[in-house]
């Protein structure tokens, strides 16, 4: 195939970036062109793989004020509405203005689900464009409907009266979301585009193709999946920097002793951990373990000083590489995250603080790869217990190696690839 220009829009999290700098680097080796359009603040990270960056509003604050910023996105009961109603949406005009000369020189795109702008943007200047979808919950299926981060109880209640229920809920979530994507809706209105289905959910779905960018370890095909679907396979990426590895220190470490407990938050609620990794001190102790902490930055979260040698702190490490080292990976349950834990073949203990993370660590622990404690059940007493169970039963070990095996065994970004130039001969 002849070498076309891809822009991939994206914004949000490492986890909502890196899939998109694999799928990069999988269609540059292919001989294509991609341009990655996200936040400013990924500029160094991207042209680093050297890969073309274009910036994407809105714009994600300087690490120093981020902490604050992701008290409100990480709200379990209000972080979705403010990432949609107050961050997103109000900048989609921004978005499309920023997509549109790349667009009239490219010959594909691939669209994130909160980057409203992509799909305007391609309808308006005609470029064939894949929506692509990164976690499972934002499929909003009724025959697997997605779960909350607390409230597992009344959700396993309201889904068990089967899909006509689930359906009619789904409906009522549409409705009263609606009004999120407002600017959304007028810009579109301005541009003489019909209103068209809601952007948080079938709005964000494209007629020619739709990627799942997730394993199918995770869930099965439904009826209410939009056309044209195709689960790839994780497209996996976790370096920080380019060609950046696991620290020395880290690596000795873990050469020194048994395999420890690994406490990570991934790249967005680490800002706001500092009583998660005060507990994951505690919790190794009580269990008289080794523990590895990926705290980020030391201002984000201040451990004490006088940590025992059994404890390593780590700012950032390639998850890839670690999480096959632990003996159970407790984490924050981020699509990102929980692919590579998957991936791992280690069991693992989710910690969900708001959007799909609930959802993804539901979704392992009926792999069995382990269990969930939500926000209001999580404390160094019950993560103890729950930790003693999953260490003391070699089910959870021996299911997360099984679906560590299956999620190896699958190629996302070659299959997303295959998918993209197989949409793109046909233009």
């Amino acid at each position: 195939m002849r070498s076309r220009r891809v822009v991939l829009s994206t914004w949000g999290s490492f986890g909502d970036l890196h899939p998109y700098i694999a799928l990069g680097l999988g269609l540059r080796s292919r001989g294509h062109e991609p341009v990655i359009a996200t936040c400013e603040i990924y500029r160094e990270k991207v042209q680093k793989e050297g890969l073309e960056f274009a910036p994407l509003p809105p714009h994600l604050p300087h690490p120093d004020q981020a902490p604050e910023v992701m008290r409100r996105v990480m709200d379990s009961r209000d972080g979705s509405r403010h990432v949609v109603q107050d961050l997103v949406a109000p900048a989609v005009r921004d978005q499309f203005n920023a997509l549109m000369p790349l667009l009239r020189n490219a010959d594909f795109m691939v669209s994130h689900p909160i980057t409203y702008g992509a799909p305007i943007a391609a309808t308006v200047s005609g470029t064939p464009w894949a929506g692509a979808l990164l976690q499972p919950m934002i499929l909003a299926s009724a025959y697997d409907p997605p779960w909350p981060v607390d409230h597992h109880g009344v959700a396993r209640l309201v889904y068990g009266l089967g899909p006509g229920v689930t359906r009619q809920l789904m409906s009522v979530v549409r409705t009263h979301s609606r009004n999120w994507v407002a600017p959304v809706d007028a810009l579109r209105a301005e541009l003489g585009l019909p209103r068209g289905a809601n952007p948080i959910f079938e709005g964000q779905y494209s007629p020619h193709l739709n990627l799942l960018l997730f394993s199918s370890v995770l869930t099965s095909p439904q009826p209410d999946w939009p056309s044209h679907s195709v689960v790839t396979g994780f497209p996996f990426y976790d370096r920080r920097e380019a060609g950046e590895g696991t620290p020395q220190a880290l690596t000795s470490f873990l050469d020194s002793g048994p395999a420890p407990l690994l406490f990570t938050l991934g790249s967005s609620a680490v800002m706001m951990g500092s009583e998660f990794f005060r507990d994951a001190v505690a919790i190794a102790e009580r269990l008289n373990m080794r523990a590895v902490l990926l705290a980020g930055r030391q201002e984000w979260n201040r451990l004490p000083a006088d940590l025992p040698p059994s404890v390593c702190v780590c700012e950032y490490a390639p998850h890839g590489e670690v999480m096959p080292r632990a003996a159970v990976v407790i984490h924050q349950g981020g699509v990102g995250t929980t692919g590579q834990a998957l991936r791992s073949g280690r069991p693992q203990l989710v910690a969900p603080f708001a959007h799909d993370q609930g959802d993804n660590g539901a979704r392992g622990r009926r792999l069995g790869c382990g269990a969930v404690l939500t926000p209001s059940r999580f404390r160094a007493s019950t993560a103890v217990a729950a930790l003693t169970r999953i260490l003391g039963n070699p089910e959870f070990a021996r299911s997360a190696a099984e679906v560590g095996a299956r999620v190896r065994q699958e190629a996302g970004v070659e299959r997303a690839c295959d998918e993209i130039e197989r949409v793109m001969s046909r233009q």
